[in-house]
């Protein structure tokens, strides 16, 4: 995983302050938010001295002593957990953050953390590895961190939900022969779905500005495919026209969570479908490098060798002709 540090930058009023970021998978550089609000100071000293207290609780985790099974038990059954209402159609689970217990508690937390790191079995959560700590009637995992930051949140659901094959536990998930609902969104309240998934699949994941991803083409004239799942929109793409027969594609998304299920490969084929009725020839993207194997699957053949800055993302042209 990517490491905290401190970096100065200029506020969007002038000021110099020294912030906390990391770089994520692409390699780009990303604030370090606290509560949805970017951690940054005055002063290299305050902020040298909040990611001191940042690596030596994940020093305190790192040294915490595991339990024995019966007392990380107790430790599991002595909190209230909060169920997941986002997942509970798709994965269904519950969670408990750290901060939710007493100061005098989280060292109980940290070394439950112990525990799950000393005791924990290979899963895979919709094709992602995972580490599972199965204990009775329950399996927890938490998700990566940084590598000087502790787990702050912990996330458990019952062992039924799992499966063992092939030496690996595999999480069986609740989307098997689901249908989703599939809007050609012409009017507004349907674009907002579109936004929807855009700003929780880009605009906060890559920390992507509002204003860079969306642009003049986000408008009238341009069209949307969005994927419901009862009502919840969790995929999209847009496709505008720059010739009589030739359009654009692009802004395929697919929300984190819904992510390997072949959503991304409805949208495509949906949105090709309506390029079709609507008597175009040909379709054109730029494509994210590591995308290309997705859309040359679909068809799609790359048009040079030409590597193009889009934002923080590396991206080739490609095309196809329907």
């Amino acid at each position: 995983m990517s490491h905290l540090y401190i970096s100065k930058f200029q506020s969007e009023e002038g000021k110099d302050l020294y912030g906390l970021f990391y770089d994520d998978a692409y390699g780009k550089k990303c604030p370090y938010n606290e509560n949805w609000k970017h951690v940054a100071f005055a002063t290299d000293k305050e902020a040298n001295e909040k990611l001191k207290l940042i690596e030596d609780e994940r020093k305190r985790e790192d040294e915490a002593e595991p339990f024995s099974d019966e007392d990380a038990r107790k430790f599991a059954e002595n909190y209230k957990w909060k169920f997941a209402t986002t997942y509970a159609k798709t994965a269904p689970h519950e969670y408990l953050v750290k901060l939710w217990l007493p100061d005098e508690d989280q060292i109980f937390y940290e070394r439950f953390v112990a525990s799950m790191k000393k005791n924990s079995v290979v899963g895979y959560f919709y094709g992602h590895e995972n580490k599972y700590f199965i204990l009775g009637n329950y399996y927890y995992w938490f998700m990566g961190q940084h590598d000087n930051m502790a787990v702050d949140l912990i996330n458990r659901t019952t062992v039924d939900n799992l499966e063992y094959r092939d030496g690996a536990y595999y999480y069986k998930g609740k989307h098997e022969e689901k249908t989703y609902e599939v809007l050609r969104a012409e009017e507004e309240w349907q674009r907002a779905g579109a936004y929807s998934v855009r700003v929780q699949g880009m605009n906060r994941q890559y920390h992507i500005p509002l204003r860079e991803e969306f642009d003049e083409h986000d408008c009238d004239g341009t069209k949307y495919i969005v994927l419901l799942d009862d009502g919840y929109p969790v995929a999209t793409c847009r496709f505008y026209k720059i010739s009589d027969k030739v359009v654009i594609l692009g802004r395929l998304v697919v929300l984190p969570e819904y992510r390997g299920r072949g959503l991304g490969v409805k949208v495509l084929e949906e949105a090709e479908a309506w390029i079709k009725e609507l008597d175009y020839s040909e379709i054109k993207i730029d494509s994210r490098v590591n995308a290309k194997g997705f859309y040359e699957k679909a068809g799609f053949n790359q048009i040079d060798d030409t590597v193009i800055k889009s934002g923080d993302f590396d991206c080739i042209k490609m095309h196809k002709i329907i």
